[in-house]
Order: C-alpha cells, then sequence, then structure tokens
C-alpha cells in the first residue's frame, strides 16, 4: 500500500477520534449556527479549494499545484472524518442540529473542489498527476 494511502487512512481515523470535540466546538460558536450556514459553508468550501490550489495554475509548472492536491487531500478526509465523527455523536445524543453536520458539509466541499482540480489540473499539464 502507498504511503499516502496509509496517510489518508490515518486522516479519516484521526477525524473520527475527534468528531465529538467537532460537534463540541460547532456547537459553542456565537451566533448559534443556522441551516442556512451549513449551505454557505458547503459552497465556501468547493470554492475555496478551487481558488486556493487553482491559483497554482499560474505557474508553468505543475508541482505547486501538486502539492496542494497531496496537502489538501489528506485535510479534506480529516474533515469528512471529524463530520462523520460530529454526526454519530449527535445521533447518539440524539441532537441532530446543524452544528452536528457542519464539518461533513465542510468536508464534501473540500473533497468536491479537490476533485475538481485535479480534473482541472489533469486537462492544464496533460497527465501532470
Amino acid at each position: 500500500m502507498k504511503p499516502r494511502n496509509w496517510i489518508s487512512y490515518l486522516a479519516l481515523l484521526s477525524g473520527l477520534a475527534l468528531g465529538p470535540y467537532a460537534l463540541s466546538a460547532a456547537k459553542s460558536s456565537h451566533p448559534p449556527l443556522e441551516w442556512s450556514h451549513i449551505q454557505f459553508m458547503f459552497i465556501g468550501s468547493v470554492v475555496g479549494m478551487l481558488w486556493t490550489i487553482g491559483i497554482q495554475l499560474i505557474r508553468k509548472e505543475p508541482k505547486a499545484s501538486k502539492l496542494g492536491i497531496k496537502v489538501f487531500t489528506p485535510l479534506s478526509i480529516f474533515m469528512v472524518g471529524s463530520g462523520i465523527g460530529a454526526l454519530a455523536t449527535g445521533y447518539h445524543y440524539s441532537e441532530f442540529t446543524p452544528a452536528s453536520i457542519l464539518f461533513l458539509a465542510i468536508g464534501i466541499g473540500m473533497l468536491i473542489g479537490v476533485f475538481l482540480m485535479r480534473l482541472i489540473i489533469l486537462a492544464r499539464y496533460k497527465s501532470a498527476l
């Protein structure tokens, strides 16, 4: 198994383990989270990943773009793991609130952004990844 796969699994497991702490952090936000905030966070995560990694497309070499993909993939997997852990904790305590799915929405948005950026980088640099 490749080392980056181990990093992804480790990111997912650590995110799952830290899910209850992510839930408590999301519940303590001021002002309290509402359902409309979740949509904004999801779309913001997709756009943020596209912008953060996409700004590297200005360069002629794909090195910085490849590094961005390698760094943000485990981070987004960690966020998904945190979201799953927070959702499971909220479900266990019968608390289905916007705070319980905040990190899951952010993580899925980040993953979508990284995936789209990977496709754009492949088209831009022709088999750079």
